[in-house]
């Protein structure tokens, strides 16, 4: 897997669209990289690790107290 994405591959891994990708970038929430060029890309281990970040933050308040889905 190539560590380059550009905005198409990035929203794939994340799991979003072209504007909320954007948003992120904008919000300091992801980084981009070659910007102002039309060679923008982002790195597909902070688009992985965002998601896990997403992920373990909301998945404690989806488990009750046995450890099951609720």
């Amino acid at each position: 897997m190539k560590e380059r994405l550009n905005w198409r591959e990035a929203c794939e891994v994340l799991g979003c669209s072209k504007s909320t990708l954007y948003r992120l970038v904008a919000n300091g929430q992801l980084r981009a990289f070659g910007v102002g060029s039309r060679g923008r890309w982002y790195s597909r281990t902070e688009c992985e690790r965002f998601v896990l970040d997403r992920y373990v933050t909301v998945l404690p308040k989806c488990v009750n107290s046995d450890g099951y889905l609720i």
